[in-house]
Parts: structure tokens; C-alpha cells; sequence
């Protein structure tokens, strides 16, 4: 069952609720780009009988984008659960996070221990300098972003704006080479 839980700020988060009512929760977020509709593996989610909340980021699935001329931040964001979480009724629950969703597990954490029982990554990134695959240029692009997110955004429209056009071209530019090799 789908819930639209309704935010502070009015914007809504979508969250898909798995499994009996009464059974222990799991929070479980996705990766990016991802979607709440993913459970990574039905049937260990049946025969563990959890209850398995997935829940959309803000601008990902039914959930809506953050409010024009704001970029969503990790602390941001695990609040969007948290005021889920509570006003679902929940916690602690035991929360999973893939890739980007394991930072957003951590922050969860860190800001709001009363709601989590215990908390897993799966395949979560390193900071940004500590992966060797990522170009050049985009590292050169860094600085600016942190020192200014929102004034960063033309900057980074413009340099991706390829990859929408190709996506093959964000292959090529980690591997050196086309997608099929």
C-alpha cells in the first residue's frame, strides 16, 4: 500500500508499506536514482515477515522535489523520514540504506536515534575524493558546489546536460570507452 504522508513544509513523501502491521519495521532507501518501489528481494522480505517500509526521496517516485532553488541536503532529508516514521507511528525501526540511501540511513541516525533500532549500508559511496573513477572535471567542479549549491546548479545543468541527450556518454567518460565493453 502506497501512503502519501504529508510533510511540515506541505510537500509529500511517498512510502510503501510490506508486510503485517504487527512485524517488526525495516525502513528500507533506495539508491539514486531508485524509487520506493524497489524490494530488493521479495521473498527473504516475505520469510523474514518484516514489515518493509520504502520511501521515495524528495523529487524520486510520487514524493514531491524539494521547493525551486533549493538542493535537498542528507540532513534534510532523513528529517522527511523521521516525520514519517512518527507520523506512521514508528520506531525504532531497523533501517537499510543502498548507495546514496545509506548516507541518508546514517543521517537518520546520527540526528534522530530514538527512531532507529539499527542501521545497514549496502554498497554506500566514499566521499567524492576517495573514488578513483570520477572525472577530472567534475572534481574541478567541487569546490563550487559546496561553497554555493543552489548558485552551482547552471554550472551543473550545463556540464550534464549531455548525459541526458546520451547516456552512454557518463559511460564513456568513467570507463574511456563505449557502454559495451
Amino acid at each position: 500500500m502506497t501512503n502519501l504522508i504529508l510533510l511540515p513544509d506541505g510537500r509529500v513523501l511517498a512510502v510503501d508499506d510490506r508486510g503485517p502491521s504487527s512485524a517488526p519495521v525495516v525502513v528500507f532507501l533506495h539508491a539514486a536514482p531508485g524509487s520506493r518501489v524497489l524490494d530488493p528481494d521479495p521473498d527473504a522480505t516475505a520469510e523474514a515477515g518484516v514489515r518493509l517500509l520504502t520511501i521515495d526521496r524528495p523529487g524520486y517516485g510520487q514524493s514531491s522535489p524539494p521547493p525551486a532553488g533549493t538542493v535537498p541536503t542528507l540532513g534534510g532529508i532523513a528529517d522527511d523520514v523521521a516525520h514519517t516514521l512518527k507520523s506512521l507511528g514508528i520506531g525504532p525501526a531497523s533501517v537499510v540504506g543502498w548507495s546514496a540511501g545509506g548516507r541518508v540511513a546514517l543521517t537518520l541516525a546520527a540526528r534522530h536515534p530514538s527512531l532507529v533500532a539499527s542501521v545497514g549500508v549496502v554498497g554506500t559511496p566514499a566521499p567524492d575524493e576517495a573514488v578513483p573513477w570520477v572525472p577530472e572535471e567534475f572534481r574541478l567542479m567541487t569546490p563550487a558546489v559546496r561553497a554555493d549549491p543552489v548558485g552551482a546548479l547552471p554550472m551543473l545543468a550545463g556540464a550534464f546536460a549531455q548525459y541526458g541527450e546520451s547516456p552512454e556518454a557518463a559511460i564513456e567518460s568513467v570507463t574511456g570507452g563505449p557502454a559495451d565493453e
